[in-house]
């Protein structure tokens, strides 16, 4: 599981929340329906390791399709693996 690796920073998408909550250093909860939040502390994380090689993994493109619908899934990941192409 990523949670258990010292580096791995997961962000769960999760409608227990309507705001960035910061469980730990690792474990960031955002509200299920705000892609920008999501892409905002995507990108904050790509910042903050400037430099340093990363990889973005999606869990259950499914859910997602389900939750947003399968143009905002696609909007939502293409801008986020966009993120670093525009440093």
């Amino acid at each position: 599981m990523a949670q258990r690796q010292p580096a791995a920073k997961v962000f769960v998408l999760t409608s227990r929340v309507s705001y960035p909550k910061i469980e730990n250093e690792n474990l960031v909860l955002l509200p299920s329906y705000d892609t920008s939040l999501l892409l905002d502390a995507l990108n904050k994380t790509i910042e903050a390791y400037a430099g340093s090689s990363f990889t973005i993994v999606f869990d259950s493109i499914t859910h997602f399709i389900f939750t947003l619908g399968p143009e905002r899934t696609y909007s939502l990941v293409r801008q986020a693996l966009e993120l670093d192409d525009l440093r």
